[in-house]
């Protein structure tokens, strides 16, 4: 199993000594758990890339509340829009350096809506706001530590017994093979195992195929004048590229089969794939991941409002998405 990871997220100009006291902290009580603050990163190429990744692999995310993290330009509102993408558990944590209101945040109106530990009057003289902290961070380590593999193989001979006696043959199929593939973003109420398939490459299908929903859409509104503006832009196929959609089976194997799990439980079964089922025959993943980092800015810069979900693009900003896979060497364009 991959290490239980805490991302910190927090502006140095105001909260960097929390963020190192909050560090020691957890690590005194959780020797096991890896925590993430970005001491070690300098500005520059791939910074933003190793947040990103990081935000995306962690289990909890902890948000210091100042005056400089909750007010634009701020990268950490970034990554709490990330976090939110990625749907992982997040706990603010108001500093001190905060003046406003916790329950009325203007920029951040989701983030008052989580149950939060107050920390304005310091980190020595919050004993159990602390220790609600540390309930809150093992709350989340028990539910997402595996059983073994023996009881991976329990439940799917459970599921096999209820397919064939159960009313219900359908769920108990999709039960089955949920734990015989491991599909971890389908146990919810199911008790996490250490699936083939981990809960972030699931994700990532869904963020890419959600992405490629948007491009679709907006490829069909756009008039012919603004196709020959993208074409001229980008030169090469770009309604092929467009509208097909998919994964390599050979070398993209569980973006693929996750892919297909869910055309089977009919979602995105409107979008265009690949000819051959979704199978691209070539790697996609690359130039998805270049994509989705540009399409991410644009939900994220949209009208200053981050997660406000506007299905058709612009013009200009399909052309930025579809710039980005160029940099890739295997893009078809």
């Amino acid at each position: 199993m991959r290490d239980f990871t805490v991302f910190i997220s927090y502006s140095q100009h105001d909260g960097r000594e929390y963020a190192e006291r909050l560090n020691e902290l957890i690590r005194s009580v959780f020797s096991d758990i890896r925590v993430f603050w970005d001491t070690q990163l300098i500005a520059g190429e791939g910074l933003w890339d190793k947040l990103h990744e990081e935000v995306r692999h962690c289990d909890v995310f902890l948000y210091l509340v100042s005056d400089q993290s909750t007010t634009m330009p701020s990268g950490c509102i970034r990554e709490y829009s990330w976090a939110r993408l990625y749907e992982k558990h997040v706990i603010p944590c108001i500093l001190s350096t905060f003046s406003g209101d916790p329950s009325n945040i203007s920029e951040l109106p989701e983030l008052c809506e989580l149950l939060y530990i107050d920390l304005r009057n310091g980190i020595e003289n919050c004993t159990e706001e602390i220790a609600k902290l540390y309930g809150t961070i093992y709350d989340s380590v028990v539910s997402a530590s595996p059983i073994t593999e023996f009881h991976r193989k329990e439940m799917i001979l459970l599921y096999e017994i209820l397919e064939k006696l159960s009313e219900e043959k359908d769920s108990s199929a999709v039960g089955r093979e949920v734990y015989e593939e491991g599909y971890e973003f389908e146990y919810h109420s199911y008790p996490r195992i250490e699936g083939r398939v981990p809960e972030t490459v699931c994700l990532e299908v869904i963020h890419i195929l959600s992405m490629m929903e948007a491009l679709q859409d907006s490829w069909k509104e756009f008039s012919e004048p603004e196709r020959n503006q993208i074409l001229e832009t980008i030169g090469g196929n770009v309604d092929y590229f467009v509208n097909n959609v998919g994964f390599w089976v050979n070398e993209e194997s569980d973006h693929f089969s996750y892919m297909k799990f869910l055309n089977e439980r009919r979602k995105f079964t409107h979008l265009n794939y690949a000819f051959d089922e979704g199978n691209s025959h070539m790697k996609n993943l690359p130039r998805y991941r270049v994509m989705l980092r540009e399409y991410d800015d644009i939900k994220h810069d949209n009208d200053n409002d981050y997660f406000k979900y506007r299905r058709n693009l612009s013009v200009d900003e399909m052309i930025r998405i579809l710039q980005a896979q160029r940099f890739v060497s295997s893009h078809p364009l």
